[in-house]
């Protein structure tokens, strides 16, 4: 079979990325932007996109939707494809209108990368459809990615190895014992679910999309680790604690429940995975009362973390939900996926650490960096947190109208003011 003509299977949460944005929870792309201190070689990295194909071949297909069993077809996409060069005087003002850019998922390719070029510098958009991967995944992909041009950079005869690798769940499910299968799936048909339907009071507007961030330099975030140090928790239930704090100021309600997103990789004996791909479920922050003060906030946190943490009920949903996809025809099983899985109102996903040791492009220095989640249609929101060299960056993703922006900055702001201060020792 030519390569062009070549087919790779639709995976279950491919499915339900796609469901996420034909019900318009949000667009189902992922975003990252990266700022260097000077230009980029065009010439290498467009070469470095176009062999990360052999790394990750679905970024060149297009999605063929069937009534049996869609499928991705790859497709003879050019480098000039996946790579545009905008030459601009005003990056700062351009880059908005970029790092919202869409896939279109039908026509492919299913990533868009745009430099953004002034006479000293370059910035880096790029939008990868949320159906390849999820965050984790897409941060492997960069890291591929810019080890090619690394390596071209050095050998302009380099090829890196074609690699088949599965993006199937079973990568999971094939190291979890016959007894923990018995135990989740107990849970599936016992779990009885805890929602709040706690929802901003946003205009929106589909034609709009934006990207907030608010950046905690290194000197805050030093701080934020020392604390959490000292209390025995952890980067995670610090941002969930004062996510916590800032949603009872705003929504005045001391009983507070929400989703956090869990690698399922862990599962994983090497901790990574095989392919690039989503594996990503979620368990849940549940807290009936969240007390007076950070401190008390942060413990209870840290407790309700520490018990889901335990246990095997992040694996419920989607192993019920990739047991149906494999076993079930194609249409019964989009059906009852469909009902199954819905948007949290309201979620915080910490993407974690984007590691400088690992983001390297030859002979060019990355400045900054940040990489954030799907962008939100009404009433939907979301924060996701960043972190590049000890600084953090928390955004926002959202289809709406200027008081939306203004909105949702004021409730970062809330948020940063709820986040742990304390004088530390920098050695």
């Amino acid at each position: 079979m030519k390569e062009e003509n070549r087919r790779y299977k639709v995976e279950f949460l491919d499915m339900v990325q796609l469901m996420f944005g034909t019900f318009k929870y949000n667009d189902h792309q992922l975003h990252f932007v990266v700022d260097f201190d000077t230009h980029i070689n065009e010439k290498i990295f467009k070469t470095a996109m176009d062999l990360s194909a052999r790394i990750m071949p679905i970024i060149k297909c297009q999605y063929v939707k069937a009534f049996t069993t869609p499928y991705w077809k790859r497709c003879d996409f050019s480098a000039e494809d996946l790579v545009t060069v905008i030459m601009t005087d005003r990056i700062e003002e351009e880059k908005p209108k970029y790092n919202v850019q869409k896939t279109n998922v039908e026509k492919g390719p299913q990533i868009k990368a745009t430099i953004l070029r002034s006479k000293s510098c370059d910035s880096l958009c790029i939008t990868m459809n949320h159906m390849l991967c999820d965050a984790a995944g897409f941060k492997q992909y960069l890291y591929e990615m810019s080890d090619i041009y690394s390596h071209l950079e050095k050998d302009p005869t380099y090829m890196p190895p074609v690699l088949e690798r599965s993006r199937s769940m079973s990568q999971i499910f094939k190291h979890i014992s016959l007894w923990d299968k018995m135990k989740i799936f107990y849970s599936v048909i016992t779990k009885k679910e805890k929602k709040d339907n706690l929802f901003f009071s946003f205009e929106g507007n589909e034609d709009r999309p934006f990207i907030i961030t608010h950046s905690l330099s290194q000197n805050r975030f030093l701080q934020i680790k020392e604390y959490v140090k000292q209390e025995q928790a952890t980067i995670n239930d610090a941002l969930f604690a004062a996510f916590t704090r800032a949603i009872q100021k705003k929504f005045h309600k001391n009983a507070i429940t929400l989703p956090c997103p869990v690698d399922l990789r862990k599962y994983i004996p090497s901790k990574g995975n095989e392919g690039i791909c989503n594996l990503v479920s979620f368990i849940t922050c549940d807290i009936s009362e969240i007390g007076s003060t950070y401190k008390e906030t942060l413990d209870k946190v840290r407790k309700a973390m520490n018990k889901q943490k335990r246990e095997l009920t992040c694996l419920s949903l989607v192993m019920a939900g990739h047991l149906l996809y494999e076993l079930f025809p194609y249409p019964i099983a989009k059906k009852i996926i469909m009902k199954s899985f819905g948007n949290p109102p309201l979620s915080l996903t910490n993407i974690g650490i984007i590691d400088h040791n690992k983001l390297q492009f030859e002979g060019v220095n990355v400045a900054s960096c940040y990489m954030t989640g799907s962008i939100k249609y009404k009433p939907y929101f979301q924060i996701g947190v960043t972190t590049f060299k000890q600084c953090m960056t928390l955004t926002v993703n959202f289809h709406g109208t200027p008081n939306d922006e203004q909105e949702i900055k004021d409730f970062l702001q809330l948020m940063d003011e709820e986040l742990p201060r304390t004088t530390f020792s920098k050695k």
